[in-house]
């Protein structure tokens, strides 16, 4: 297929945002391209396919016109390509790099495969159009679209992150709408564009070498602690010890379980080498000789992994051998270098959520942030494992908007590949689940937005009318955490974030004015469903008292049906559970009810 267009010189890596290539003063209006022709060449892939499907269904969304497709470029112009353009070179965009050129007679839209001219699509609506995919039923559109103009304009985009997950149920349970958010970790159908071919690095060890296998016949494969070969240890969710890194046979059996895991994927670009979920490790004479020689308890750990890495790096050239850095394992070991085909998943689960990881004044946080620095010295390829989430309750409200967007920024100036960021993965409707789930995504995909501006956009495109109460609570909230000089993690209870009875009464005010303000079903419902959180907090910081086994709770004065209505509202919205490890079941079986 022979087109004329100028081609384009592909800048990658030297911007931070969409590189603008050139730009005219001409425009292009949302009438002319009514008139226009979708075209998409024979040989397009499945996901270049869906591109096309998506953009007609989107600009019949934007514009209520059926805009018709076909194969050829009609000569007199008046037509938006959608796939591989052959005078435009993709060469240095990756899977996932697109470009986008807007002439006044054509659009062209084209990216890297498997994933880029797809994502290219959505960059139009984006950027060009204000379209926003605010949730999996609630694609915003601007209310003048039909009076904008586009610029004739040229850009590419190349992701900074190669590995992007917003780690909530909304988005777990809906990879079309994960793939519009470029979530591009759990998709397995082509036409969406794949993975990314990455996956979470996790606690494996208890999968690659089995104490109810091994543990009988050679205990030496597993930690020694507290005097003793630990096969019986089992404070790991199940998981068992953790292996003794000086055990040749323990290394043999993790090399084979590996590459079994190897040889039925191997397409894979990683796998997982990793502790237990545990502070419990190998403190047999070699393995403590070797963390002292690396100052302090990831040495014999990360020894082991360069081991394997040695070991897989001639037979697997273009695997990662991926290892957690968490807990005993989160410092990077003095005196070492990874070789360079390790991962590292750095975590960040002792920190403090509310404030950034590179906050000076937060005393929770300055250890991880030296300890980015450190790994970012001797690794060329770390990922993060960041928390967004309450895991003890989950739809209690958690304020950590304004950190988002500077722990993204950071990762991001520290060269970090991907980042896990982990929500509340089994249970729709945490707190704010919608609104930060959106703005997660957003920064994955643009390191350096604000995530409190971006928390402010979506609630006026969402709450709409409504937007204005849930704001100033939303602000509240988080004013009144900062005044606390308080430091949690994902883990806090209503009095760690110096939330009582008097915020939740505060909260519920601000809801009901919102319910108030709403002007359709559609908004009302989504005003409800986020009040979930305002009636948890009240339930969560009213006094109670234990008898028999079960809490009678003491509701202030004109709430006494916030428990009702939080039953009603979590069965309503289909709330899946209130925490990582508890049912709604376990929850109501010790709530005796309300004093």
């Amino acid at each position: 297929m022979v087109r004329r267009l100028a081609v384009i010189c592909i800048l990658v890596g030297l911007f931070s945002g969409p590189a603008i290539l050139a730009a005219k003063a001409d425009v292009v209006t949302l009438k002319q391209l009514a008139t226009w022709r979708v075209v998409v060449p024979q040989d397009a892939t499945a996901s270049e396919q869906y591109a096309a499907d998506e953009f007609v269904a989107l600009f019949e969304l934007a514009s209520g016109v059926a805009l018709e497709r076909g194969e050829a470029v009609p000569e007199s112009g008046g037509y938006i390509f959608i796939g591989q353009a052959q005078d435009v070179s993709t060469d240095s965009l990756g899977e996932e790099g697109l470009a986008v050129i807007i002439e006044p007679t054509h659009i062209t839209l084209t990216g890297g495969r498997p994933r880029g001219v797809l994502y290219a699509v959505y960059e139009f609506f984006e950027r060009c159009l204000g379209v926003r995919f605010l949730t999996a039923d609630h694609t915003f559109v601007p209310a003048d679209i039909a009076s904008k103009s586009i610029s004739c304009e040229r850009f590419t985009f190349v992701p900074d992150f190669q590995f992007r997950w917003s780690y909530f149920q909304e988005t777990r349970q809906d990879h079309a709408f994960a793939t519009r958010l470029r979530t591009n970790t759990i998709q397995t159908d082509e036409k969406l564009g794949g993975q990314c071919g990455y996956g979470l690095i996790n606690h494996s060890f208890h999968n690659l070498l089995p104490v109810s296998k091994y543990g009988d016949e050679h205990p030496d494969y597993f930690m020694f602690w507290k005097g003793e070969r630990a096969v019986e240890y089992n404070d790991t969710w199940g998981m068992g010890p953790n292996p003794c890194y000086a055990s040749e046979g323990a290394f043999d059996v993790i090399v084979e379980s590996a590459r079994a895991y190897i040889e039925k994927d191997p397409n894979r670009k990683n796998i997982s080498l990793s502790c237990v979920d545990s502070h419990a490790h190998c403190q047999c004479e070699q393995c403590l000789q070797m963390n002292a020689a690396h100052g302090g308890t990831s040495g014999s750990h990360f020894a082991f992994i360069n081991k394997v890495a040695r070991h897989f790096k001639s037979e697997y050239p273009d695997l990662f051998v991926g290892s957690l850095a968490y807990y005993h394992t989160r410092h990077a070991p003095k005196d070492m270098v990874m070789e360079d085909n390790v991962q590292i998943q750095l975590a960040s689960i002792e920190c403090c959520t509310h404030h950034a990881l590179d906050d000076p004044h937060c005393p929770k946080n300055r250890l991880f942030y030296q300890d980015l620095k450190a790994w970012s010295k001797i690794s060329n390829n770390i990922m993060i494992w960041n928390y967004n989430v309450n895991f003890h309750r989950y739809d209690l409200p958690f304020a950590n908007l304004k950190s988002i967007g500077p722990n993204v920024r950071l990762f991001r100036d520290n060269h970090v590949t991907g980042v896990f960021m982990q929500g509340a993965g089994n249970s729709r409707n945490s707190d704010m689940s919608d609104l930060k789930n959106w703005v997660i995504s957003q920064c994955l995909w643009r390191p350096g937005s604000s995530s409190w501006d971006l928390a402010l956009e979506f609630c006026r495109m969402h709450y709409a009318e409504s937007a204005g109460p849930i704001i100033d609570w939303l602000s509240l909230l988080h004013n009144h955490v900062a005044l606390s000089q308080v430091h949690y993690n994902c883990f806090p209870k209503a009095s760690d974030m110096n939330l009582d009875v008097k915020m939740g009464s505060k909260a519920l005010e601000y809801f009901k004015k919102a319910l108030a303000l709403a002007q359709s079903d559609e908004v009302y419902a989504r005003v409800e469903k986020a009040s979930i959180c305002a009636y948890r907090l009240l339930l969560e910081a009213s006094p109670r008292v234990k008898v028999d086994g079960k809490y009678w709770i003491t509701l202030p004065e004109g709430h006494e049906d916030a428990l009702a209505q939080y039953q009603a509202l979590t069965q309503k919205y289909n709330t899946d559970q209130p925490a990582e490890r508890v049912t709604y079941e376990e929850l109501y079986g010790v709530i005796g009810g309300v004093k």
